[in-house]
């Protein structure tokens, strides 16, 4: 998200400096986003650049930014309020010249509240935020972008992988509570262990028996049949309750309910006029000022 919105900014002839903000150690913060000069502690033989001014005409991300600590923060202000640093050991200040993203798993009012995250900070980072939903509210996301990382996959081994519409369906039906890293590493484990082709025997035990209904079920037919309707009635009650329990279970994402159930779109939308189904697509709210992203991460937007 953060590349997608440099690449299509203004500043897309700049530079993309991203740093995720829990890996910085907290003695060396000020060297890492400002730089310093030769001299200035023992073992900076050469002076070096810091994330700020690497970012110059550009974007610098910082993931995880609910991860910094409070002396940070009032650092990372400065610059953002001044529009100006001064590298460690230098006796000058320098311009600051770049987009600020900001992403955050954590709830960051939540956080201000408790006095962990300073409110100006926040109120400085937390421009414009996106709210990116998790893969399970968005399912159909999820096959277009294992496509795009077995592609990924292809580029750097030589290797062509393929998904089979088996597999597709298991993805579809987990829950990735690791998100599209968790989708990343099922997938990578995966192409190693086919042969060109994914099936459902290739992905992890819990990925493959998603959506899988349990063994030694079997359909009462007394459930189905009161001994008095007609065969289609029986038969138009299962199919409507069948795309009721798809469109429920894939938040009326048609698209993605006539691909499983392996039925044309216009036939779905048929299907849904007849058996008069309201298709309630699950939405999310606008952000309510927490920051989250992916059901809690966060994408802040702001200049400095």
């Amino acid at each position: 998200m953060a590349r997608a919105i440099h690449s299509n900014s203004t500043r897309r002839a700049g530079p993309f400096v991203a740093e995720n903000c829990g890996a910085v150690p907290h003695d060396l913060f000020e060297s890492v986003f400002f730089g310093h000069v030769r001299g200035a502690f023992t073992g900076a033989n050469a002076p070096q650049k810091g994330l700020v001014e690497a970012a110059k005409g550009g974007t610098l991300f910082l993931d995880e930014v609910g991860e910094l600590r409070p002396e940070h923060q009032v650092k990372l202000l400065r610059v953002l309020q001044e529009r100006r640093f001064r590298p460690v050991g230098s006796p000058r200040e320098l311009d600051a010249d770049f987009r600020l993203v900001c992403a955050t798993n954590r709830h960051l009012l939540d956080m201000v509240k408790a006095g962990t995250f300073r409110e100006d900070l926040y109120y400085r980072v937390a421009v414009v935020t996106i709210d990116v939903p998790p893969l399970r509210e968005r399912r159909e996301d999820i096959v277009p972008i294992a496509e795009r990382i077995l592609a990924d996959v292809a580029e750097r081994s030589g290797r062509t992988v393929r998904l089979a519409p088996a597999a597709a369906d298991r993805l579809i039906a987990w829950d990735w509570p690791g998100n599209v890293r968790e989708l990343d590493n099922e997938l990578l484990r995966a192409s190693v262990l086919c042969d060109g082709t994914i099936e459902p025997r290739h992905l992890s035990s819990h990925v493959r028996a998603a959506g899988k209904a349990p063994r030694g079920r079997t359909l009462d037919p007394s459930a189905l049949w009161d001994g008095e309707a007609a065969l289609k009635d029986v038969l138009d009650r299962v199919e409507r309750r069948v795309i009721e329990l798809a469109m429920e279970r894939h938040g009326g994402r048609k698209s993605t309910v006539a691909r499983l159930l392996d039925i044309s779109r216009p036939g779905l939308d048929a299907k849904l006029a007849r058996f008069e189904i309201a298709v309630q697509r699950r939405r999310r709210a606008v952000n309510d000022g927490t920051g989250t992203v992916a059901g809690d991460a966060s994408d802040t937007d702001g200049d400095a």
